[in-house]
């Protein structure tokens, strides 16, 4: 009974601190979640400057590719709201990983992650 609840345990504990994100073909990367609200992670601060050296040479208002809009705040929570942002950054529920180039650094992936648990806000 003891090592049960020892191993449950350990296991809520690594669910509840990391989570890995697939790197189409690489190894799995652990993410380490830490400090994530609304006052450590900001759209305008964080995000966006993730998303403009990242995706919004092909996401952009101008050139649209996929219909996908990620140099305005309301064409990025459009995404959101969809729940594709985060996919295809991990690769989650079978979407391909974005960008193509390679995936996004863990600690990018965390912000936007933590950003968009947060309510995805205009901050």
């Amino acid at each position: 009974m003891k090592g049960l609840l020892y191993t449950t345990g350990s296991i809520l504990f690594m669910v509840l601190v990391t989570h890995c994100v697939s790197n189409k073909g690489k190894e799995d990367v652990p993410v380490i979640i830490g400090s994530c609200d609304t006052v450590s992670v900001s759209y305008t601060v964080d995000i966006v400057p993730i998303l403009n050296a990242n995706c919004t040479g092909c996401h952009s208002t101008a050139g649209a590719t996929g219909g996908v809009v990620l140099d305005t705040y309301q064409g990025v929570k459009n995404q959101v709201d969809a729940g594709s942002l985060v996919d295809v950054l991990t690769g989650a529920n079978g979407a391909s990983v974005m960008p193509p180039s390679g995936s996004l650094s863990p600690d990018a992936i965390r912000k936007i992650t933590c950003w968009v648990e947060n309510g995805a806000l205009n901050n």
